[in-house]
């Protein structure tokens, strides 16, 4: 019993002197001059930019996307950098089933540019419209399971 008045006159005194150290701990803060928030704000532009533009961020995106068709067999890989189409056909049971052809060819094999090229479906199954997203040039890209029925044309 005698120890409760100790620990309360303890508990008291260190949170009176805790509140007194807090004074000492404030910091002054104030606003950024035009000066400092411009040069601030050309700071964070110019690392984000290097960021963007480092060849380590580029060969993140990925080169190369997978669509789906109709055909639960088949799916469409394109390579995103040269335009390049190619049927992917899985198989259930046997080794022979599973396949990759191409659809057509590249159509700038020199690009560099990851995510140049999109395809986006059509109303009809077969057909699908690649898109150069650098000069906007259109293709009609047609698939089939007959390798002469498949191709790609420009859309005029």
């Amino acid at each position: 019993m005698k120890k409760l008045p100790f620990i309360v006159f303890f508990l008291i005194g260190s949170l009176y002197i805790y509140g007194q150290g807090s004074d000492s701990l404030k910091v002054d803060i104030k606003p950024l001059t035009e000066i400092q928030r411009d040069s601030l704000l050309t700071s964070i532009e110019k690392n984000v930019s290097d960021i963007t533009n480092d060849a380590f961020w580029k060969n993140q995106i990925g080169r190369y996307k997978v669509y789906r068709t109709t055909n639960i067999y088949i799916s469409l890989k394109l390579d995103t950098c040269t335009g390049c189409v190619t049927m992917l056909q899985i198989g259930i049971d046997k080794d022979s089933d599973r396949m990759e052809c191409s659809v057509c060819n590249a159509i700038n094999s020199d690009s560099d540019v990851i995510g140049r090229y999109e395809l986006y479906p059509t109303g009809n199954n077969y057909n699908f419209i690649l898109i150069d997203t650098i000069f906007g040039w259109a293709y009609q890209v047609q698939w089939s399971t007959q390798r002469e029925e498949c191709g790609r044309w420009r859309i005029w």
